[in-house]
């Protein structure tokens, strides 16, 4: 599978010499990497300019054709082993692909998981299309946690989504179903986060963790005869490992379903609704990482949700297409 990026010169690109070179297209106006260029001057017809080789210093005139191979994966790359899922997809285009993951899946194989994850799902899915194209996630997502997963398609993409994710363009939105009212309608909480040594998996707030923070806004409070829960629209600044679910339960509000971080697990009816902690990647704001188009992904509500909400009477329409 190829991937390649097409640019013609225009008169906003002569300099007073009528042409411009072939390095000064592809930095300025492609913006690709010095790295990126390396990489494609060493495949076959990786730069070419009308259908013929070029090289970086070669000058070019308006209205000539400049195309560059970013990627090149052949079938033997693809290393997955295909797993036959009905993956939905939320949008795609030639350098990402976003989908709905569903609760209980998890995203990469791992011990016990060695084939039936969402990146065997979507190589499953690229086989069936004749694409040999290697997924590489941005912001995993917990194997509990349902809604927006997004991956690139290629490996400049993937490096520019990072960037995106780090400096803070890349915007992904939770849904968050947390036990009691917090006292602020809105906060961020900045707590280091680390393992707990005598589990495998449980993370903790320690002063010796990684930097962490969340920001959280209060949406809505649900009650019943005993107790109360609330909705929370939340947001992260980084992506620890169970970040969301490690920072709601230390201010006291842990999240529902979540039998990990509760202390004193909720009695019902709240509890009866959710076998996995209640969160959700609800939407994914971010830029086309080669034309820079702003682009909004939105996930429908998982079934687990819906039916909360449902009984509840409440709708989150501000998140919904």
């Amino acid at each position: 599978m190829e991937r390649i990026l097409n640019y013609q010169v225009s008169s906003n690109d002569l300099s007073d010499h009528t042409s411009c070179t072939v390095q000064f297209l592809l930095r300025h106006r492609l913006h690709l990497t010095k790295k990126e260029i390396s990489r494609a001057k060493f495949l076959k017809n990786g730069i070419l300019a009308d259908n013929l080789p070029v090289y970086i210093n070669t000058h070019l005139q308006k209205g000539q054709l400049l195309s560059v191979c970013i990627e090149r994966t052949q079938m033997e790359d693809c290393t997955l082993i295909p797993y036959a899922y009905p993956l939905t997809v939320l949008y795609e285009d030639e350098d990402m692909i976003c989908i709905d993951k569903p609760p209980g899946m998890a995203v990469h194989p791992s011990h016990g998981h060695y084939s039936d994850t969402i990146v065997n799902a979507l190589s499953a899915y690229f086989y069936q299309q004749n694409k040999w194209i290697i997924p590489r996630i941005i912001g995993r997502l917990d194997k509990d946690t349902s809604g927006v997963l997004v991956f690139a398609k290629n490996q400049p993409a993937a490096a520019r989504l990072t960037a995106q994710h780090k400096d803070g363009r890349f915007l992904r939105t939770y849904l968050a179903l947390v036990e009691g009212i917090p006292k602020k309608a809105s906060g961020r909480i900045d707590a280091p986060i680390g393992p707990v040594s005598s589990s495998l998996m449980k993370q903790e707030v320690r002063p010796d963790g990684a930097f962490a923070r969340t920001f959280y806004t209060h949406v809505h409070t649900f009650f019943s005869d005993s107790s109360s829960c609330s909705l929370m629209r939340v947001q992260i600044d980084t992506g620890r490992t169970h970040q969301i679910r490690v920072h709601m339960q230390s201010i006291g509000h842990p999240l529902l379903g979540d039998h990990l971080y509760q202390e004193n697990p909720m009695q019902p009816p709240f509890s009866c609704y959710f076998q996995r902690s209640a969160l959700h990647s609800a939407s994914v704001t971010c830029f086309q990482p080669f034309t820079g188009q702003s682009i909004s992904i939105h996930a429908p509500l998982p079934k687990d949700f819906a039916r909360f909400f449902t009984t509840y009477g409440y709708v989150p329409d501000f998140l919904l297409p």
